[in-house]
């Protein structure tokens, strides 16, 4: 019996000593990039500023783990692949890096802001409807956006579009792959944000 208590005792030890021991897998950290944007067309309207938000995103991906798509109803966390900050501020500030770029001014503000409503404060709302990372390295993210003279509140323009990329990598291509549909995102952002300047002017 005493042997067979201390067996079950060194057991336990080297178990314990095991889980002690091995190592744990670090966390993995990723952010989205702004791009250097192409401008596309002429400088924003001198005098004119925009507005962008609010911009909402789905549900689900108001977590740090980078979620993934392995079928259209089913999603997989990664607890070791995370966002360094909310997706949804670190996707907004980007977006607004690419907004001055390709619009070649700094007058681009994150809503809410101080900018008091007028004729030349372009607001565009932006609903983010779904950012899609598959197993096999699709990445897809569906965008519908308004843009309002922020005086009186009427839509100027209503667009949407789907935006996809394939690159075949892991969760850092994958970071990188978004990075540039929200910049192709930014660059129809700014398509619209001329017309209606000019519209307005």
């Amino acid at each position: 019996m005493i042997s067979k208590r201390l067996f079950i005792a060194l057991a336990a030890v080297l178990l314990l000593a095991g889980c002690v021991g091995s190592p744990s897998q670090p966390t993995r950290f990723y952010m989205l990039s702004a791009g250097g944007a192409e401008q596309d067309g002429p400088p924003l309207s001198a005098g004119k500023a925009v507005l962008l938000g609010p911009v909402t995103l789905p549900g689900y991906l108001d977590r740090p783990q980078l979620v993934t798509h392995t079928s259209d109803n089913k999603l997989a966390l990664s607890e070791l692949d995370q966002w360094a900050e909310p997706l949804h501020d670190n996707l907004k500030r980007v977006l607004i890096d690419n907004l001055s770029a390709a619009l070649e001014t700094e007058q681009v503000y994150a809503y809410p802001a101080s900018l008091r409503p007028g004729p030349d404060v372009i607001q565009i709302t932006l609903d983010i409807a779904e950012v899609r990372f598959s197993p096999t390295g699709d990445v897809s993210l569906k965008a519908r956006w308004s843009l309002f003279n922020s005086l009186d509140g009427k839509p100027r323009l209503r667009d949407g579009k789907i935006y996809q990329s394939q690159n075949g990598g892991g969760h850092e291509d994958n970071a990188a792959a978004l990075s540039n549909l929200v910049l192709e995102l930014a660059g129809d952002l700014a398509t619209a944000a001329r017309t209606v300047a000019l519209a307005s002017s």
